[in-house]
């Protein structure tokens, strides 16, 4: 109690001298506060590391040895032909028609050329009464002497339509025939076998002339 236990002058001066709590709680807040580390310079900041590139599971490295059947590609498949359009029937016997015209020109320039001469000469050795062998330069010599140029050509007229007619009907049916097994046989078997497919056209031309001419 003032006044009993101290002086009056101990009373004031503890009346005006703040203890060390009450001089503590009197700091500004800002003192207060523990320190804190400096904010670090933008330029010393060290960016955070970068994700490692990874390449697709389906692709090897480029740095391996890895065979190119690695890789996994889709298997090409070439686009499918055209279908071929069928020729109209008019086409088709002027098609006829030019295989025929070609056959008899292709027969008549083998007879003119040589073919009717040898004929000549083969008939005059037949016709040896002799039974003597005949050379061809003896054979030729004779039939030469016995007309020039006229007798090695004797019988030319007659030749060339028997042999033009034949080699113009079996060039038109082998062009018939030819599309006929085309459309008749199946696809599958002309790939795999055309040896076959050409031995079948072959024996069907050859029976067609052998019975018709």
């Amino acid at each position: 109690i003032p006044g009993i236990f101290t002086s009056p002058h101990q009373h004031s001066t503890a009346q005006h001298t703040p203890s060390h709590t009450q001089h503590t709680s009197l700091v500004p807040p800002r003192l207060a506060m523990p320190p804190t580390s400096p904010p670090a310079s933008p330029l010393l900041t060290v960016a955070p590391p970068l994700a490692p590139l990874t390449t697709p599971a389906t692709h090897a490295p480029y740095h391996t040895n890895t065979p190119p059947t690695a890789h996994a590609h889709a298997p090409h498949t070439p686009p499918a032909p055209a279908a071929t359009p069928s020729p109209t029937p008019a086409r088709r016997w002027t098609q006829v028609a030019a295989h025929f015209a070609s056959g008899g020109a292709v027969q008549c320039v083998e007879l003119v050329s040589f073919g009717h001469v040898c004929d000549r000469l083969k008939v005059h050795q037949q016709a040896n009464a002799s039974g003597a062998a005949m050379g061809i330069g003896r054979t030729f010599r004779e039939v030469y002497a016995m007309g020039g140029v006229r007798e090695l050509y004797a019988g030319l007229r007659w030749n060339l339509i028997s042999q033009c007619g034949k080699a113009s009907f079996r060039w038109g049916a082998l062009s018939v025939l030819s599309e006929f097994w085309g459309r008749t046989l199946p696809e599958r078997f002309q790939r795999e076998h055309s040896v076959l497919r050409s031995m079948l056209l072959a024996g069907s031309v050859a029976l067609l002339e052998t019975t018709v001419l």
